[in-house]
């Protein structure tokens, strides 16, 4: 069997909140791979992002848009597939993680990480299916919060709950139109989004206690589950949800 079903040259990709963190991991692995991007994201593209695409020899676009904001999120995927002449892989990673103990933590919040991490997915894959005409990859992104309860990110950990089980359902849909949705749920991944809990030397030691592996996951640990479920080597891959987790849910 060829390694070349493995390949994502030439595809045409979104990921939302593609510029740091895992999101931007996710957006060079596709560029380093021959993808188009376009990533969605409030802020604009880095100057070293951009210079990451032109070292890649991959083309590289930006759609400014707060996912939170049902307007903004209005054809989105039809701007984005305009830029690029088509749309093959739509990533939903943008997420947010707001930590409060439950007295502590506004309705409000909660309702936001909702919108941001399952409605603005749901939204987009919409969008995504209605112009995938000849088969596609919608790639969600869960959490290992998405299996277990977690102290003080509780809109967090309920949103990442749903994005499994929203998965689950779109996959049921879109399977017999040859579009494979799937979901990535990465562990504790050293990035900003974990600092707060990183940074304190006793929760550091705790949690890398509980991961088999021994270490935090890097950015890059990121890239081959993702190029996988978009690739052809995983065609007949529906519906589920890959750890990326060091061996923490398999404790």
């Amino acid at each position: 069997m060829s390694y070349e079903i493995f390949s994502v040259r030439n595809r045409k990709a979104i990921v939302t909140g593609g510029r740091r963190g895992l999101g931007r991991a996710m957006t060079e692995g596709l560029l380093s791979n021959g993808a188009e991007v376009t990533v969605v994201s409030r802020e604009p593209l880095t100057d070293d992002l951009l210079a990451f695409a032109r070292d890649s020899q991959s083309k590289l676009h930006w759609i400014g848009a707060d996912l939170l904001d049902p307007g903004q999120r209005t054809a989105l995927c039809a701007r984005a597939s305009a830029l690029m002449g088509g749309l093959d892989i739509l990533v939903n990673n943008a997420g947010i993680q707001v930590q409060a103990p439950l007295k502590d933590y506004q309705v409000d919040t909660f309702r936001n990480d909702y919108a941001l991490m399952v409605e603005a997915p749901f939204d987009l894959a919409r969008q995504a299916a209605g112009l995938m005409q000849q088969g596609g990859v919608i790639v969600n992104v869960s959490s290992i919060s998405g299996f277990q309860g977690a102290r003080n990110i509780s809109g967090y950990s309920t949103a990442k709950h749903a994005v499994v089980g929203l998965t689950k359902c779109l996959a049921n849909e879109l399977a017999s139109r040859g579009i494979r949705v799937n979901c990535l749920a990465p562990g504790l991944f050293d990035t900003d989004m974990a600092a707060s809990t990183l940074s304190d030397p006793k929760k550091r030691s705790d949690m890398l206690g509980r991961i088999p592996s021994g270490r935090f996951g890097a950015p890059a640990d990121i890239i081959g589950p993702l190029l996988f479920l978009c690739s052809d080597a995983a065609r007949h891959v529906h519906g589920t949800t890959l750890l990326v987790d060091g061996g923490w849910m398999g404790r």
